[in-house]
């Protein structure tokens, strides 16, 4: 007997509800829906939250030591680089 862990389980099912959630008025409004949303949404999601995280950490940074925060806020590049590369790719599709 195998248990999925509780991070994968809300890994995949998070992007999944707000994508059953929106996928109605998507249809509604614009008569059509990528069938790529899901996986982009379950690969996207989450990379959101780190880099939302991440500026928040680097503006308080800012606030108390400056100029250095600068060297702190490099490492959020790579989730928003990624995020633009996946909606890059998607679109492309």
């Amino acid at each position: 007997y195998y248990k999925t862990p509780q991070w994968l389980i809300d890994l995949i099912t998070i992007p999944l509800a707000a994508n059953i959630g929106t996928v109605p008025i998507i249809l509604y409004y614009f008569g059509k829906t990528s069938p790529w949303s899901i996986l982009t949404n379950i690969l996207t999601t989450h990379l959101v939250i780190i880099s939302t995280w991440m500026s928040l950490i680097v503006t308080l940074a800012y606030l108390s030591i400056g100029e250095i925060a600068y060297y702190i806020e490099l490492p959020i590049y790579i989730p928003l680089y990624l995020l633009y590369y996946i909606a890059f790719m998607v679109s492309t599709w």
